[in-house]
């Protein structure tokens, strides 16, 4: 049950929270990008510290596999890009979760 929270913390952070302006800009605009990534961080970091896993670690792999991840995702295809892109996320929790 515990894992239910980072993954309800990750679809919050990764589309709740992103309004149009930022979608449409994440990509031109690296701050931009950087913002969506630490509003991001930090609904993984409430996620992490309900469940009593919380460390400084967790939260820069965090923020450094997220930012790469949403740079880099507009280099796959259009037909494949969300897919890839949610695939890795849940790489990450998975990783910060069992470590």
């Amino acid at each position: 049950m515990d894992f239910f929270w980072l993954i309800f913390a990750h679809y919050i952070g990764d589309t709740g929270l992103q309004n149009d302006y930022t979608i449409a800009n994440k990509e031109k605009y690296k701050y931009i990008l950087f913002s969506h990534c630490m509003v991001y961080v930090g609904c993984i970091a409430v996620a992490l510290n309900y469940i009593g896993i919380l460390s400084i670690w967790k939260l820069a792999f965090i923020l450094a596999g997220h930012y790469l991840i949403d740079n880099y995702k507009y280099k796959f295809p259009l037909r494949y890009r969300d897919l890839i892109d949610q695939v890795l996320h849940m790489g990450q929790l998975i990783i910060i979760y069992f470590l």
